[in-house]
């Protein structure tokens, strides 16, 4: 074999095992992106300082829920769909899940067509963050619907969320219809008495009416949601 033979038998030689690596690289990557151990996906479509204003349609984003399953925004729309925001040790919610309306309001509100997500936007060491503790209290408290995890904030920043339990409502379409406290009754408690009002399904009949959401931004109350600090850009 001649000189110019060789080098032209090692260049495609080469070529052949970049290609091969390139194939496998990207096979590989296909197959890791949902590897619940790697940690969740990164939110996508979220662009840095989005927020969300009550009218506007919700930007697509992909979070884990707590065994490392990848939930996309968009795969949920054409469905009424309530975003609860969660931590598992916040007292307000374990009072709401444990002897509150959230006890059974998912389910409830399932068997009408209404989806539900919770998330949990705590960073992984802040108090109730992470997928140990959400994952216990999904058990404990039986809860069926998807709880993700959004241990970078990007999410829970986007809407805004402030407080564990708030809860934000999308109509069919993705848009953000209502937004703030589920009741006027923290602990079962309505300030200065009186009856208590569940907000959530006072928009909800609105939207089955056909009718926009009466009051769509209700005081919100609860824990602070305890966001991991955020990275900063150069």
């Amino acid at each position: 074999m001649n000189i110019a033979h060789r080098i032209l038998f090692r260049h495609s030689a080469c070529c052949l095992l970049l290609a091969l690596c390139a194939c496998r690289g990207d096979r590989v990557h296909r197959e890791v992106a949902h590897d619940p151990f790697l940690g969740p996906p990164s939110p996508t479509a979220i662009v840095p300082g989005t927020r969300v204003m009550l009218g506007e349609l919700v930007p697509d984003f992909v979070l884990a829920d707590i065994e490392g399953q990848p939930v996309r925004l968009a795969d949920l729309r054409g469905n009424r769909l309530v975003i609860e925001w969660f931590n598992p040790s916040c007292p307000f919610s374990k009072y709401a899940h444990e002897h509150g309306p959230l006890r059974s309001l998912a389910r409830d509100l399932a068997r009408s067509g209404v989806l539900w997500i919770a998330i949990n936007s705590g960073g992984d060491e802040k108090l109730g963050g992470g997928a140990i503790l959400s994952r216990a209290a999904a058990k404990e408290w039986h809860l069926e619907h998807p709880l993700l995890l959004d241990p970078s904030g990007e999410v829970g920043r986007m809407f805004d969320a402030t407080t564990t339990p708030e809860v934000f409502l999308l109509d069919e379409a993705g848009r953000l219809v209502f937004l703030g406290g589920l009741d006027n009754a923290p602990f079962g408690k309505v300030r200065g008495g009186g009856e208590p009002v569940n907000y959530l399904l006072a928009a909800l009949d609105d939207l089955a009416a056909g009718r926009s959401v009466a009051t769509p931004s209700r005081q919100s109350y609860g824990c602070r949601v305890k966001y991991a600090q955020p990275i900063l850009q150069h």
